[in-house]
């Protein structure tokens, strides 16, 4: 038995493949959610872009100032 405050080796292998495991079921998830990009796009160009898409369908509406 591992000294107070100490893990055995089996346990903390197991709670570094957990980490792992959910680490990347988390990079899953997020490639899964974001919508891709292309290899010449970056998030900022996507952010100016839907920007302007949003500034054209406000004037389309009239609302723009």
């Amino acid at each position: 038995m591992a000294p107070e405050g100490l893990q055995s080796a089996p346990e903390v292998q197991g709670a570094i493949i957990k980490e792992e495991t959910d680490g990347s079921q988390l990079l899953r998830q997020l490639r899964r959610d974001l919508p891709a990009l292309s290899p010449g796009e970056d998030l900022r160009h996507r952010g100016r872009v839907q920007g302007c898409h949003e500034h054209v369908f406000k004037e389309i509406q009239g609302e723009a100032t």
